[in-house]
């Protein structure tokens, strides 16, 4: 026979759990620990695992599966009484032997299951009962349910984890409400509301909430409870103080809030372990035990005990990061970080002891790890784990009167700075280091100050802040070489250096590499030199190749190739690939150039820095459309401009305009090109890189002379004249506008005179030989050709009542769908105002129903119900989407009728 519990509410999911469980017992386990924190539904899975196993402990002569709720049990005898009551056994024997006499008669019992339910107030005397009753009944198989390992000989824990969470990209209802997480939301909502009818942007929102609930059953539970008296997309605008939400009104018992649990695991901690808790909370993100001690021990005591203890207590996790070998890292869950942190607050001086201390390891962390984090490795992913945690040390620091403080800051914003530039925050970075710098002042040391004034002229570049990056670059390099640091002085002449190359002075660019190059001489035991040199020559590189030189700059880049190939970590090797790439390809080795463009795609595919996969997909597109594979290259230019407008850089997303110009230019879209091209041309005019303006105004006079305009062509062409004299060390940039000038004389010359000024072109070409020279010649042949007539368009009907697929016979008929109708028509015309960027979801909300205030998650799921709605018919080949939005494709032409 059994006594198991009739379950309250309907088990969901867990499946992974029971066969884990069952697993450990078919592995010869009699003891397996289900532990985790209060409310993560261990009870529930012990009963299922329970009932799920009833049949295989039924036999004859088997003593069957059972139950015993220890909740309020103190004590052996306590323990052994409860125990015996729940099997139905009679215990005559005193209290000495009372732990044997119940392990003979489980002995007795043969093959029998045991769930032994909140065992954690039981867990000191766990040894001499659990552990006793192991030896004694050898058949009996034992389930516990803790929140707290028992430590008990041959026990197995299983620590439960949260439930199952929905990916933030998922989207579709069905697929949302399958999720475990969301499924448990909803039936315990159905139980109080059966009539709840959820609309898609209503699963919309119950994911958020189970999201910011972290999976914790309990939680959820006690979220879906409110819906009696709030929508769910209220309840998910209330979770800002989520203790004060998750309370279920009514009910005195020991699951009725989420910090009643947390505060009855709390009040069995002793006053060393509640320190060390709430001390935890002064971490932002995250934190290692190196870290904790340092922080945590001065007032709280011996940290790797205490810490042990609460993560055997499931109130801090911890996790393996493989990044950095295995390193475990700890954190909390959120409610129990606002729970212990309510807690610190009441202790005023030992919160602000414990956010001193913490700015000050964490600056130190920072100087130790901010030279080796320039190669990439276990520095730079230390510091990417570390973000949170330096920029609330930096805000701490900043606030702070003591003497060290100004020079704290201006250490943790320079190592913020570099993991904040590859998630794309390059306005943030650049507030930590101006906050820094106006803090230090003069009396920083010159050293540390270089630093800062140099990332943030690297700041100010990528954000088109030219004469505030030169300036800052000057005066970095100065303070390096007043601070008789070389190593900081090459990399403040090599920045200069690549300044000066954009606005296309190579040879004077190539002086200040020179001039890097011979800094790094005086520091020859700088362990970070050989990279310092490899990124000098690669600029260097570019600069030969820029001028033509293609035989010095593979020499250069060669040099560079095989130093940072000999480095341990690398993180600019997939931008020397680039260079290495370009190269091969101007050398006409295509294979070879695509080989280098995929390896660093490959390297850069696990670390994601933005700026780095935009440049490859870029430059990959290139080299597609100059092999003729336009599908391609359009694909890679729309993915690599998604990509650089998260990184932040503006130079970069202008030349890929410029280039993603070209690609619809041969296609025979002029128009679109135009548009292109003007929206690269006012950026290269406001970041004021000459080279870019000389190419992208004799692209424009080419679009010009195809349409017939030919004054608008002759006067673009001056203005790339103009520019291309502050380049006259790039002798493909000068053959490139000379060509686009040939191609406007052919438009109008006499048919007999053509091929005499396409023979110039092709001459010029081949002396200068470039993409930008040869993609020129291309168009400039096309012309000659007659060229192609552009794909059918996408005609989009006035009022976008109705519009035609490219290809189509017959209209899609929009009139009765109004919302479709909006939507279709924003996003045509930002198809041809801005070919190839999306529109966000809050712009098409906005186009679709204007005027209505709609919550986010409802918006964003009428949106998406939108757009299936116009995939369905038929737009699914032309309607795209990527990380910014969505778009109509750019690879056909797009007509908007009046």
């Amino acid at each position: 026979m059994d006594a198991l519990p009739v379950a309250a509410s309907s088990f969901v999911g867990r499946a992974a759990d029971l066969e884990a469980i069952a697993d450990r017992f078919e592995d010869g386990a009699r003891l397996v620990t289900i532990t985790g924190l209060g409310g993560m539904g261990k009870t529930r899975l012990a009963q299922r695992f329970a009932k799920a196993q009833a049949s295989s402990y039924a036999a004859p002569g088997a003593g069957g599966v059972w139950f015993c709720d220890l909740t309020g049990v103190r004590g052996r005898a306590g323990c052994c009484s409860a125990v015996a009551s729940a099997l139905g056994l009679q215990i005559t024997a005193d209290e000495a032997a009372l732990v044997e006499q119940l392990g003979a008669a489980l002995a007795r019992c043969g093959r029998i299951l045991i769930v032994l339910d909140n065992f954690e107030q039981l867990a000191e005397v766990a040894a001499v009962t659990l552990g006793a009753w192991l030896r004694a009944a050898a058949r009996a198989r034992f389930v516990v349910t803790s929140r707290v390992a028992l430590g008990v000989d041959g026990e197995h824990l299983w620590p439960l984890q949260p439930l199952e969470l929905p990916p933030p990209e998922l989207r579709e209802p069905a697929e949302l409400a399958a999720v475990e997480s969301v499924e448990l939301f909803v039936r315990r909502a159905r139980q109080l509301r059966p009539d709840l009818v959820l609309r898609p942007e209503d699963l919309s929102a119950i994911a958020e909430v189970v999201r910011r609930l972290e999976g914790i059953p309990l939680a959820i539970e006690l979220a879906a409870a409110r819906v009696t008296v709030l929508s769910v997309i209220q309840l998910r605008d209330r979770l800002v103080d989520r203790l004060a939400l998750l309370v279920r009104h009514g009910e005195s018992g020991r699951h009725a809030s989420m910090r009643r649990v947390i505060a009855e695991t709390w009040d069995q901690l002793e006053a060393g372990e509640q320190d060390c808790l709430a001390g935890c909370t002064i971490f932002a993100g995250g934190f290692t035990l190196a870290t904790a001690e340092a922080v945590l021990a001065e007032d709280v005591g011996p940290v790797l005990p205490r810490l042990e203890s609460l993560c055997l207590r499931s109130l801090v996790r911890a996790t393996p990061r493989l990044e950095l070998e295995g390193e475990l890292r700890f954190s909390l869950f959120e409610t129990i970080r606002e729970f212990a942190a309510a807690r610190l607050s009441a202790m005023p001086e030992l919160a602000a002891r414990l956010a001193g201390r913490h700015a000050s390891v964490y600056a130190g962390l920072a100087r130790t790890l901010a030279a080796p984090a320039v190669g990439g490795g276990p520095a730079a992913a230390r510091l990417d784990l570390e973000l949170d945690n330096l920029v609330a040390a930096h805000a701490h620091a900043l606030a702070s009167s003591d003497a060290e403080a100004a020079e704290r800051a201006l250490v943790l914003a320079c190592a913020a700075h570099r993991p904040s530039m590859r998630r794309g925050m390059v306005g943030h970075a650049l507030r930590l280091l101006d906050a820094a710098i106006a803090r230090a002042g003069a009396t920083a040391a010159p050293a540390d100050l270089a630093a800062a004034v140099l990332a943030r002229g690297r700041a100010h570049r990528l954000l088109g802040a030219g004469q505030e990056a030169r300036a800052d670059f000057v005066e970095g390099t100065a303070l390096a070489r007043s601070a008789v640091d070389p190593s900081q002085e090459a990399l403040g002449r090599m920045l200069l250096g690549e300044l000066v190359e954009i606005d296309g002075a190579t040879a004077e660019a190539r002086e200040h590499f020179a001039a890097a190059l011979a800094c790094l001489v005086r520091a020859p035991d700088d362990p970070l030199a050989p990279l310092r040199e490899a990124e000098i020559r690669t600029r260097l590189a570019h600069a030969y190749r820029r001028e033509g030189q293609l035989d010095r700059a593979e020499q250069e880049i060669d040099r560079a190739l095989a130093l940072h190939r000999a480095a341990e970590h690398c993180e600019e090797l997939p931008l020397v690939l680039y260079e290495a790439g370009v190269i091969a390809w101007f050398r006409g080795r295509h294979e070879e150039a695509l080989a280098r463009y995929d390896e660093g795609l490959a390297r850069v595919e696990a670390s994601d820095p933005r700026h780095a996969r935009g440049a490859l997909s870029y430059v990959r597109a290139i080299l597609l459309q100059e092999r003729g594979d336009l599908d391609a290259a359009f694909d890679h230019y729309v993915r690599a401009l998604a990509l650089i407008r998260v990184s932040g850089n503006l130079h970069l997303e202008a030349s890929a305009l410029y280039y993603f110009a070209g690609a619809h230019l041969e296609r025979g879209q002029r128009d679109d090109a135009a548009r292109l091209l003007e929206r690269a041309l006012r950026m290269f005019h406001e970041l004021e890189i000459p080279r870019y303006q000389a190419l992208t105004e004799s692209c424009r006079a080419t679009v010009f002379a195809l349409a017939g305009e030919v004054e608008a062509a002759r006067r673009c062409l001056t203005a790339a004249e103009r520019a291309a004299a502050a380049c006259r060390s790039e002798g493909a940039l000068t053959a490139t506008v000379a060509i686009h000038g040939l191609h406007v004389r052919m438009t109008t010359a006499a048919p007999a005179a053509r091929a005499g000024l396409f023979e110039e072109a092709r001459a010029l070409a081949e002396a200068y030989p470039s993409d930008d020279s040869r993609f020129a010649l291309r168009v400039a042949l096309a012309s000659v050709a007659h060229g192609e007539p552009p794909g059918a368009p996408l005609i989009v009907r006035a009022g976008g009542q109705a519009l035609r697929l490219p290809g189509a016979a017959v209209d899609v008929d929009l009139r009765r769908r109004v919302p479709l109708q909006r939507i279709v028509l924003a996003l045509a015309r930002k198809r041809i105002e801005a070919p190839g960027e999306a529109l966000a979801l809050e712009e098409l909300l906005a186009a679709g129903w204007p005027g209505e205030r709609v919550g986010d998650s409802a918006g964003t799921n009428r949106v998406h119900v939108a757009l299936s709605t116009l995939r369905n018919l038929g737009l699914r080949a032309v309607l795209v989407s990527s990380r910014e939005g969505y778009a109509l494709t750019s690879a056909s032409p797009c007509v908007l009728e009046q």
